[in-house]
C-alpha cells in the first residue's frame, strides 16, 4: 500500500519479501532522524562532518616535517643535480637538451626517484644509497641495476633511458616541426 502511494505498482510478492529487511531499516532510519530533528540532536550527517574536522585536525598534526626520513638527503640532492648536468652534456639534441628541464624527483622513504614528466611513465631510474657501492641505481625495464662509485659510469643507460622516455611521452606528430601540407623535397 505505501509502495502505490510512492507511485510504485507492479512490484512482484517475491520482490517484497527479499527486500523486507532492507526497507524495515530505512523506514526505522527515517523515523530516528524526524525524532533527533524535534529533539535538536545532532544527526549522523553533523556527527560524520565534525569526524572529518577531527581528522583533518590530527592529519595536519601528522603531516610529514622537512626532518622525518622523506627529506631528501645531501646525497640524492648531489646526485640529482648532476644527472641533470650530465644529459645537457651528453645530448646531442636541442629538443632533447629543452626537454631535461621537465627532469624531476621525488623522495620516497628509502629511496629517491627521477623522472620524466610522468612519475610512473616517465621514470628514468630509482635511486638508493648504502648499499655495496656509495651510488646504486635502479633503470628498471629500460636498463639495469648499476652500482658504482663513480657517477660516470651510469652515462650510456642514463642518456638511452632519457631518450626513450622522451619517445614514449611524446608523441611523434609533436616531433616534426613542419607545418601539415608542405611537402620538403631535396
Amino acid at each position: 500500500m505505501l509502495l502505490q502511494n510512492a507511485g510504485l505498482s507492479h512490484v512482484r510478492t517475491k520482490a517484497l519479501t527479499e527486500f523486507t529487511d532492507l526497507a524495515r531499516s530505512a523506514f526505522g532510519e527515517f523515523v530516528n532522524l524526524r525524532i533527533l530533528q524535534r529533539l535538536d540532536l545532532p544527526t549522523k550527517e553533523k556527527e560524520s562532518e565534525k569526524q572529518i574536522n577531527v581528522i583533518d585536525a590530527v592529519a595536519a598534526d601528522n603531516a610529514p616535517k622537512p626532518d622525518d626520513d622523506v627529506a631528501v638527503t645531501p646525497l640524492e640532492a648531489e646526485v640529482f643535480s648532476y644527472i641533470k648536468r650530465r644529459l645537457a652534456f651528453l645530448v646531442k639534441d636541442d629538443r632533447l637538451f629543452n626537454e631535461i628541464e621537465f627532469v624531476e624527483q621525488r623522495k620516497y622513504k628509502g629511496k629517491c626517484v627521477v623522472f620524466y614528466k610522468r612519475e610512473r611513465l616517465g621514470r628514468l631510474f630509482d635511486f638508493f644509497e648504502g648499499r655495496v657501492k656509495k651510488y646504486h641505481f635502479d633503470f628498471g625495464q629500460a636498463g639495469s641495476e648499476i652500482s658504482t662509485d663513480n657517477l660516470v659510469d651510469v652515462d650510456k643507460v642514463l642518456l638511452g633511458v632519457f631518450t626513450r622516455r622522451l619517445e614514449e611521452i611524446e608523441p611523434e606528430s609533436k616531433k616534426s616541426h613542419s607545418p601539415k601540407g608542405i611537402i620538403v623535397t631535396a
